[in-house]
């Protein structure tokens, strides 16, 4: 388990990542398949992404859909380790949750954020979601086209990729 100071990003962060899991069963009406809380690196996300590959083929899941939550996860660690800001002790500290419901997987993740950066990323994810699948290609060509992509990434294609699904729905 991993030691919070009070009042920290990190602390706030588990606040809001043990609230959505005591409210799954009421929100989600799904079983927790697999979860992590702690510093995101290059070792848990290989740890993380290992547990959801397990507990997939425990499930017995379809190949497609076992492949697109594995492909959803990798991006989703990555993009926390690679954009969410450190936290006490200079770690990347980050959550993921797992959740199958009656006819769906739903994927939560959780990483510190500048306030400033939230309200941005809420309003972009309201404008991508509002968007048909022939939108969201488009949208997706012109930002592989015409988009510069730092050395942190940046471009949101990995997002975008994973959003083909028409049940797809990115959230902050």
């Amino acid at each position: 388990m991993v030691e919070i100071s009070y009042n920290t990003p990190a602390y706030l962060l588990r606040q809001i990542y043990d609230r959505t899991k005591s409210r799954k069963n009421d929100l989600l009406d799904g079983v927790v398949v697999t979860e992590y809380f702690g510093d995101i690196n290059e070792n848990s996300i290989s740890t993380i992404i290992d547990d959801v590959e397990h507990k997939l083929i425990q499930n017995i899941e379809q190949r497609t859909t076992s492949k697109r939550i594995f492909t959803i996860f990798v991006e989703g660690l990555q993009n926390i380790y690679k954009h969410g800001r450190e936290s006490e002790g200079g770690k990347h500290m980050g959550a993921s949750l797992l959740v199958k419901t009656k006819d769906a997987y739903r994927i939560h993740f959780f990483n510190v954020s500048p306030k400033s950066e939230i309200l941005v990323m809420s309003e972009y994810l309201d404008y991508l979601n509002g968007l048909s699948m022939d939108e969201t290609k488009k949208f997706y060509m012109k930002r592989l086209v015409n988009c510069a992509i730092s050395e942190r990434g940046g471009a949101i294609l990995g997002a975008l990729s994973n959003a083909y699904s028409p049940l797809s729905l990115m959230k902050t």
